[in-house]
Parts: C-alpha cells; sequence; structure tokens
C-alpha cells in the first residue's frame, strides 16, 4: 500500500467546514470521490493554515515543517 497520496482538487467531492453538535471546536470534513473521509481538528486546520501563510508570504522562507 502507498503512503503517500497526492489529493487534487478534482479528487473532492465534498468539504464541511464547521463546529460539530456538542463540540467547541471547529472540524473539517473532506469527502472524497474514492469515498475515503478525512476528518482534521482545528489545531491541525490552524497549524497548516499558520505554516501556508508563513512559506507564501515571507520573502526567504521556501519551506516550513510542522
Amino acid at each position: 500500500m502507498n503512503k503517500n497520496c497526492i489529493i487534487r482538487n478534482e479528487d473532492v467531492n465534498k468539504i464541511l467546514v464547521g463546529v460539530p453538535e456538542g463540540h467547541k471546536h471547529l472540524r473539517i470534513s473532506m469527502k472524497l470521490k474514492n469515498g475515503a473521509i478525512l476528518i482534521f481538528q482545528e489545531a491541525t486546520i490552524a497549524n497548516i493554515l499558520r505554516a501556508y501563510i508563513t512559506v507564501k508570504t515571507h520573502p526567504n522562507i521556501r519551506a516550513q515543517e510542522l
């Protein structure tokens, strides 16, 4: 089984962003066309977003490891 996976826009069927009932923190649920569902917790989303913004906006930083 290949452990590396690239998710392209055309692989995504639906993305739902919100706070699940009975919870306080944001989640992202990503349903892929192959039937797989990926669920990201708020802390994971926030860390990825911070790293993305840093790499996209910083004049010298080309990559960031979390």
